[in-house]
């Protein structure tokens, strides 16, 4: 009686966490595969379960529209259970996500129809939004919105769960957030990739607007993310921190720069953050992000900055380069406080060039790489 019991009790279970998703409108990631026969008598049970929502639909054939759901005003033509098999090739009921086989299978034949309708349409528009599953993990939506005879049509289409996109444009587009992971930005989207699962996620900036530059602090307690986004409208350019690993936002830096920023670095201790905006200000800004205030700040070049990096040797000093310059930066009391020191760096006999990256030795001697 016993093993006749245990795939009636994870019917029931399986059906009240389904109910669960369905009302929070998260996603079922999956579970372990069990043995063979195990799964068999799930398999029957899943089916009994599914009929008790509508068993007339479940025996005769469902009544599946392009949106998802069973309405036979939407659609002419019914959609057996069994049609739906061919669609999925491991349809066996012994995959690795047997549970998703036949949500698989039925969301082939809802695209399908989607494009024939959407291949009749004269406008459609496209809407990416973001939805957390039930692990908290935000992932990017479709939505398609098209005219039909009928009238306006809005049609969810897939989670995004890759993303090729990356800005080779940009200097220093990919940071370390730990020693597994590395993040990159890409438009208004943060890819991140563990290198050691090769799992790969997405965030969307918060603002909506795209992602200047993204940096990372590794340095205990002070475990950060740091993303700078123009911003659209009256927010205007943000610089956001999120904690590391479950990237809640921390803290809020605004006032930086008038139109988007170019570089960011933390200090050595993750206690500073340093920033530097783009035309028309070129501001270097320099903030206490755990006060969201704002230290020190003065023009960092008349022209484009590519990189800020604070030393690691030499306390309170930092070093900016860009187009046709580098220059070097000192921390230091005066009789009206705490002010930013900046010395213009000589090229010497070498050609003026545009300098990509710094890095500062103990000896105070800094090294850069440039362009020709």
């Amino acid at each position: 009686m016993e093993g006749e019991e245990k795939p009636k009790k994870k019917g029931r279970v399986r059906k009240e966490t389904g109910d669960y998703l369905e009302t929070e409108e998260l996603e079922d990631e999956g579970e372990e595969e069990e043995s063979p026969e195990t799964i068999a008598e799930e398999r029957v049970e899943e089916e009994s379960v599914l009929t008790e929502y509508d068993p007339e639909d479940f025996v005769s054939g469902a009544y599946v529209t392009p949106g998802g759901f069973s309405s036979k005003k939407a659609i002419e033509n019914p959609y057996a259970f069994a049609s739906v098999r061919p669609y999925n090739s491991v349809f066996s009921g012994l995959s690795s996500d047997i549970q998703n086989d036949l949500i698989k299978s039925i969301a082939q034949v809802i695209r399908d129809e989607i494009k024939s309708e959407i291949n009749f349409a004269k406008f459609v528009s496209v809407i990416a939004d973001e939805t957390p599953n039930i692990t908290h993990r935000e992932q990017m939506s479709v939505i398609f919105r098209y005219l039909t005879k009928t009238g306006i049509e809005e049609r969810f289409v897939d989670k995004t769960r890759y993303s090729y996109g990356y800005d080779c444009h940009k200097y220093f587009n990919l940071c370390a957030c730990d020693d597994s992971v590395v993040a990159w930005a890409a438009g208004s989207i943060i890819t991140f990739f563990d290198v050691v699962t090769k799992q790969r996620w997405f965030r969307r900036s918060t603002t909506g607007g795209s992602i200047g530059v993204i940096t990372s602090c590794r340095k205990e307690p002070n475990y950060r993310v740091a993303v700078a986004e123009a911003g659209e409208g009256a927010l205007g350019p943000l610089v956001l921190l999120y904690t590391w690993p479950d990237m809640r936002l921390d803290a809020a830096l605004r006032g930086g720069t008038a139109r988007a920023y170019s570089a960011l670095a933390f200090s050595p201790d993750g206690e500073l953050l340093a920033s530097v905006g783009r035309e028309p200000d070129y501001f270097l800004t320099v903030w206490n992000w755990a006060r969201h205030r704002i230290m020190l700040r003065t023009e960092a070049f008349s022209n484009d900055v590519n990189t800020v990096m604070f030393s690691s040797y030499c306390l309170g000093q930092l070093t900016t380069a860009g187009a046709a310059h580098i220059k070097f930066w000192k921390m230091a009391n005066s009789f009206t406080g705490l002010k930013l020191q900046g010395e213009l760096g000589r090229f010497g006999k070498t050609e003026i060039c545009d300098v990509l990256g710094v890095y500062p030795m103990p000896d105070e001697k800094v090294y850069f790489i440039f362009t020709e």
